[in-house]
């Protein structure tokens, strides 16, 4: 079980747990204390005695429970697969409320539940979150690992559609255009930040490094089963795609910050032989000179043009 997961169920599990002691009258230490054979379900809901719980969180629960813990006879095991501890659970929950006193599910009304349903699920599932944004920015910006571990959410100016790169390799600040197909996520995660937070940060709260886009973005792609995808790559990938595409080498430059357009040609217009080979193949310049008949072609050139042809005659013949 990765930690994208382990904080998954966590929300699911403390959420039901406040849930069903609300609606059911038990206690939190007993709520925590049911087994899967004390239960009935029934696609999102739940029958627990004389009490029907019905709430999307369970079809979302109940399989990655069983995925994850499919030996643990407890409804809501913790981490090592016995049952949870009930009296840590309420101060956790408080916390998203800013808090330090103890919510009780009995004291909370629906609207303080709803709202703490919200905070709590960006709160466990911030860490998954963060993977995909790193990632869609790297490769839809072609942005360095470091450019995006410096990213606050005062960066994006969503009326203007971009945001700002902070001291960049260039030594000075980038503007960069929002990719259309992010606006919508992008702007959904900022609004559970202040303005002054960083876009990315730590489980400890502090800002994440370049080391940790590193690994966030190898913890995502390894969670999909994906192989060969190194940050470290992917702006140079993002550059070669874009030349594959038809984009100019001035065009790719410009994408890619790149200050001197020899730069760009160091990485993207080698001086190889399979790039040679490759241009030969596509034009072939022999036998369009040999073949062509345009008129513009000046004397010279037909001289030079008849001259081909006769060597190339030449050749045949021996």
């Amino acid at each position: 079980m990765n930690f994208a997961e382990s904080d998954e169920i966590c929300f699911f599990r403390d959420v039901l747990i406040f849930r069903i002691s609300q609606e059911s009258g038990l206690s939190l230490k007993d709520v925590v204390q049911l087994k899967m054979e004390d239960i009935e379900v029934h696609e999102d809901q739940l029958v627990l005695e004389d009490c029907v719980l019905k709430d999307s969180l369970i079809r979302e629960y109940l399989p990655l429970r069983n995925r994850l813990y499919p030996l643990s006879p407890w409804l809501f095991p913790n981490k090592a697969g016995n049952h949870s501890n009930a009296n840590k659970h309420p101060y956790r929950l408080a916390g998203y409320f800013e808090s330090e006193s103890c919510l009780h599910p009995k004291k909370l009304s629906k609207e303080q539940f709803d709202e703490m349903v919200r905070k709590a699920r960006f709160q466990y599932q911030r860490q998954l979150f963060q993977q995909v944004l790193a990632l869609a920015l790297m490769m839809g910006c072609a942005l360095r690992p470091l450019e995006v571990a410096n990213l606050h959410k005062s960066d994006f100016l969503f009326k203007q559609e971009c945001f700002w790169l902070r001291n960049t390799k260039a030594r000075e600040n980038q503007p960069m255009p929002i990719p259309q197909n992010l606006q919508l996520p992008l702007s959904y995660y900022l609004v559970h930040l202040k303005s002054e937070d960083s876009l990315f940060v730590k489980k400890n709260g502090k800002p994440w490094e370049r080391r940790d886009v590193t690994r966030n973005i190898q913890r995502f792609v390894e969670r999909l089963e994906i192989d060969d995808i190194n940050s470290r790559r992917i702006r140079n990938t993002v550059g070669a795609v874009l030349r594959h595409l038809g984009a100019t080498l001035e065009e790719v430059r410009v994408f890619l910050r790149h200050k001197d357009i020899r730069t760009t040609i160091r990485h993207y217009a080698p001086d190889r032989l399979d790039h040679r080979q490759g241009i030969m193949n596509r034009f072939n310049p022999l036998s369009s000179l040999i073949d062509s008949d345009d008129s513009v072609v000046n004397s010279h050139s037909q001289k030079a043009i008849s001259n081909v042809q006769t060597g190339a005659g030449v050749v045949i013949q021996l």
